[in-house]
C-alpha cells in the first residue's frame, strides 16, 4: 500500500532541488566566467606588450615601415617564437611561391649550377626539360662565364644565379664554354618570363646495377619514378640504388606514392607506410600501399642532409626488408606540416603531427642510421650531381652490398 506525501513535504522538496540546480549552475557559469577573465587577461597582456614594441619600434627604426608590415611583422614572429622551422606564416605572394615550388615548379632559365672557383665559372650541373635554357641546348658540363656582361667571380656568382632563377619577365644575356668546346660562345639570349617543370628523378644504368636520384619530392615526382623504373627494367638491371642525399622535401604525399611502388601491402607494424600523428597520439593522416613491389634488391644512399620524406622512403624499405641503408645518419625530422589559409589569402604552414613509419620507431631528432656507415668530405657532399658514380665511395659500397 502507498503512502501519499504530504503536499508542503513535496513543496520543500521541489525549492531544494531548484536551490541545488542554481547553485550548481552558478558554479560553473562561475568556472567559465574566471576562465574567460583569465583568458581575457592573458590576451591583455600578451597585446599589450606587443603595442608596446610596435610604439618603440615606430618611434626608434632607422627605416621605412609600411603601413601594413605590422601584422605581417606580428604574424611571421609568432610563429617564428615557436622554434619549428618547419611552421612558417607567408604572405599571399609566398604562398604562390611555395605552392609552385611544392609542385615542381620554378622560373628562371631552367639550370641547376655549381660555382667553381678554378674556372671562376658557373659549371651547369643539370637543365630542366621544356626550359629556357634546354631550348638553347645549353647541357650539364657548360660553364657559364658571364651574365649581362658581368664575369662570374667568388664576390658575386651567388647573385648571379639567382639573376638566373627569377622571373624578371626579361631577356638575359650568357656567355657559354661548352663542354666540348675550346672558345666561348659570347652572347647566347635566354627567357626569364615564365616557368618550368623542374625535374627530380634522374637515372642511369651501369651493368645490371640501377641508378635513381630523387633529388626533392615534388607533385610530378612518382610519375617521374615509374618512368624511371620502366626505363631500368628495359635495360634489364638486376638490382637498384635510390640516391636521396641532400633530398629535404617534406612532400610525404609524393614519397608514399613512390615507396608504394617498391613495397608490398603492409599488413604488419602500424599496417600503414606512414601515419602522421598528432601531440595526443591521434591519426590525423595514414598512407596504404597495394600488393605490387619490387622484386630486386635495393640500396638507399643517404646523408646527414637527408631529411622528411626521404627518411620515410630509408625506413620503409628497410622495415619491408626491401632495402639496405648506406651512408650517414640522416638529420631526423618527422615534422608533418598543414596548411591553413588566411582570409587575405596569406596561410599558416604548421607542424601539426609527427611522421611514424611502417614498423621503425618515429626518427624525429634522431635520424636513420644506416646499415652501412660510410662518410662523404663536404666537397663531395656539395657537388654530388658533379661526383661520377666511380669517384662516389658510397655509392660504390651500395654497389658492393648489393653484390654480397
Amino acid at each position: 500500500m502507498s503512502k501519499k506525501i504530504p503536499l508542503a513535504v513535496t513543496i520543500a522538496l521541489i525549492f531544494v532541488f531548484s536551490a541545488l540546480t542554481v547553485l550548481v549552475t552558478v558554479s560553473v557559469y562561475m568556472r567559465i566566467y574566471t576562465k574567460s577573465l583569465l583568458s581575457i587577461e592573458e590576451q591583455k597582456e600578451r597585446y599589450s606588450l606587443l603595442a608596446e614594441v610596435e610604439s618603440i619600434v615606430r618611434s626608434n627604426y632607422n627605416g621605412k615601415i609600411a603601413s601594413d608590415d605590422a601584422g605581417v611583422f606580428t604574424a611571421k614572429g609568432y610563429i617564428e617564437g615557436l622554434g619549428d622551422k618547419n611552421s612558417v606564416y607567408l604572405t599571399k605572394e609566398e604562398y604562390d611561391a611555395y605552392t609552385a615550388s611544392y609542385a615542381g615548379f620554378a622560373e628562371g632559365i631552367g639550370v641547376n649550377a655549381q660555382y667553381s672557383s678554378a674556372e671562376n665559372a658557373l659549371v651547369v650541373t643539370a637543365v630542366a626539360a621544356g626550359s629556357s635554357a634546354a631550348e638553347k641546348q645549353i647541357a650539364a658540363g657548360d660553364r657559364i662565364l658571364a651574365v649581362n656582361n658581368k664575369d662570374v667571380t667568388v664576390a658575386n656568382y651567388a647573385s648571379l644565379m639567382q639573376t638566373l632563377q627569377t622571373n624578371s619577365g626579361k631577356e638575359i644575356r650568357v656567355k657559354v664554354l661548352k663542354a666540348d668546346a675550346v672558345d666561348p660562345i659570347s652572347a647566347i639570349t635566354l627567357s626569364l618570363s615564365g616557368s618550368y617543370q623542374k625535374a627530380s628523378v634522374s637515372y642511369s644504368a651501369s651493368g645490371t646495377v640501377g641508378f635513381v636520384r630523387i633529388s626533392a619530392f615534388y607533385d610530378s615526382t612518382p610519375k617521374a619514378f615509374q618512368d624511371a623504373l620502366a626505363w631500368l627494367g628495359a635495360q634489364g638491371v638486376g638490382k637498384l640504388i635510390i640516391d636521396v642525399r641532400n633530398n629535404s622535401s617534406t612532400n610525404y604525399d609524393a614519397a608514399a606514392q613512390v615507396i608504394d611502388a617498391l613495397v608490398p601491402m603492409a599488413t604488419e607494424g602500424t599496417r600503414a607506410i606512414a601515419t602522421a600523428k598528432d601531440v595526443e597520439d591521434k591519426t590525423v593522416k595514414a598512407y596504404s600501399s597495394d600488393t605490387n613491389s619490387i622484386g630486386i634488391p635495393v640500396a638507399v644512399l643517404v646523408n646527414d642532409r637527408t631529411q622528411g620524406a626521404s627518411e620515410l622512403l630509408s625506413a620503409d624499405l628497410r622495415d619491408f626488408l626491401k632495402a639496405t641503408v648506406v651512408g650517414e645518419r640522416t638529420a631526423g625530422n618527422a615534422g608533418y606540416q598543414q596548411v591553413f589559409m588566411l582570409e587575405d589569402g596569406s596561410a599558416l604552414i604548421l607542424t601539426v603531427a609527427k611522421i611514424y613509419p611502417y614498423i621503425t620507431d618515429c626518427y624525429d631528432g634522431t635520424g636513420i642510421t644506416p646499415d652501412i656507415e660510410l662518410l662523404l668530405p663536404d666537397f663531395q657532399k656539395d657537388a654530388l650531381e658533379n661526383l661520377s658514380l666511380q669517384e662516389d665511395a658510397q655509392y660504390n659500397a651500395a654497389v658492393a652490398a648489393l653484390s654480397d
